[in-house]
């Protein structure tokens, strides 16, 4: 029986946006369209808009949704992965995933947690992009959160972090370091977790899945500067043995389950819907729980 789930990773793992869904949804986007100033918002079969919000509509978008939900009494973590998952086996959960999380600090939120887990503990951790930039000490002066990254507007709002990127894409870490770095995460948490653990990769950039099976091939592919003389071909053999075996299958499987029962894939601002969330529990994640 498990006593406790414990939840790591980014904004898919904590379930942002996915309160979006528990309004009428005709009326959402008429009140969308009034806050962010157009006529009409239409979206696609997949739920995106129809025409890409700019900079300045997302940024009206986002606060009048996040009060939106807070006077409607909704919270995002309540429609997660882990949180579905802590009810269907009636245990409680620890919420640890947060919003523009690296790697780095989804791991090193996993070890602070350690103590707290036992071997009846379950654990469900997810994955981030593997080129995000954690900072501890550095620029955290004024957040609740003793850490942050390089997805917050504290840093991505200095008037050089486009030069900073530049260079860091030329002297930081190359896409093989990237892959390293992500299965040495994962191989540790596996590792020092005294109970079971769910490795989820919201991005299929690793796990094995339905439409992109390549990897990580796909993912070196693409972020490598001359694959013709790429020279680690054998590393990426044994790696994607071992990210298929490590990681749950993706969440892709249950694209088209959901589209064929009417329901959005995705909410307006790119996360999964809660109508995938619940699938991908049902379908593909409780078969490796119970």
């Amino acid at each position: 029986m498990v006593d406790n789930v414990f939840i790591f990773g980014d904004s898919f793992m904590y379930g942002e946006e996915s309160e979006q869904h528990e309004f009428d949804q005709e009326q959402f986007l008429q009140e969308m369209a009034e806050v962010i100033g157009r006529p009409v918002v239409k979206l696609t079969k997949t739920g995106r808009p129809s025409t890409a919000l700019n900079a300045k509509e997302i940024e009206k978008y986002k606060e009048w949704f996040i009060n939106k939900c807070c006077k409607a009494g909704l919270t995002p973590q309540y429609n997660s992965i882990g949180a579905m998952i802590a009810r269907k086996v009636n245990a409680p959960y620890v919420m640890k995933a947060l919003s523009g999380n690296s790697n780095n600090s989804i791991y090193k939120t996993f070890l602070d947690c350690l103590p707290d887990m036992t071997s009846d503990s379950l654990v469900v951790f997810g994955i981030s992009q593997p080129n995000r930039k954690t900072y501890y000490d550095k620029w955290t002066a004024g957040h609740q959160s003793t850490h942050i990254t390089n997805c917050w507007a504290t840093i991505d709002s200095q008037k050089d972090y486009i030069k900073f990127t530049e260079l860091d894409m030329m002297y930081g870490d190359d896409v093989t370091a990237q892959v390293l770095s992500t299965y040495s995460f994962i191989t540790s948490v596996k590792q020092l977790s005294p109970c079971p653990v769910l490795l989820i990769d919201p991005f299929h950039n690793f796990c094995d899945n339905k439409y992109h099976p390549d990897v990580p091939w796909d993912y070196v592919k693409k972020y490598t500067d001359d694959w013709d003389n790429y020279n680690h071909k054998k590393l990426l053999e044994y790696l994607e043995k071992e990210f298929k075996n490590l990681f749950t299958y993706g969440i892709s499987e249950v694209f088209e389950e959901v589209t064929d029962n009417g329901h959005p894939l995705h909410c307006i601002n790119g996360h999964y819907s809660k109508y995938v969330y619940e699938l991908y529990v049902d379908k593909v994640l409780m078969k490796d729980v119970n």
